[in-house]
């Protein structure tokens, strides 16, 4: 019975639609030999950007369901922008 309940509800999430309004931005990920302390200066060893923002994170959680997703905010018109646009297409 445990099953056909979770095929009611995947059913019902496919029919859902959503629109999430919010911060589209690009994360910065910075490894260093150890956590920063306050007014002390590290070198780092590498750095990664990412698209993110609680909003993109949110908008990709809700397509990987399989639910239709309307992503709604401000991206720059540069690489980053390009990136979230591109991460919000797939």
């Amino acid at each position: 019975m445990a099953h056909d309940g979770l095929t009611t509800l995947s059913d019902r999430i496919h029919n859902l639609r959503f629109a999430v309004l919010g911060a589209y931005v690009a994360d910065c990920f910075v490894v260093t030999s150890r956590l920063p302390a306050w007014g002390v200066e590290y070198q780092a060893d590498a750095v990664r950007i990412s698209p993110g923002g609680k909003a993109l994170n949110q908008a990709v959680a809700l397509a990987r369901l399989g639910v239709h997703v309307t992503a709604v905010g401000t991206v720059g018109d540069d690489a980053l922008g390009q990136d979230i646009l591109f991460t919000l297409a797939r």
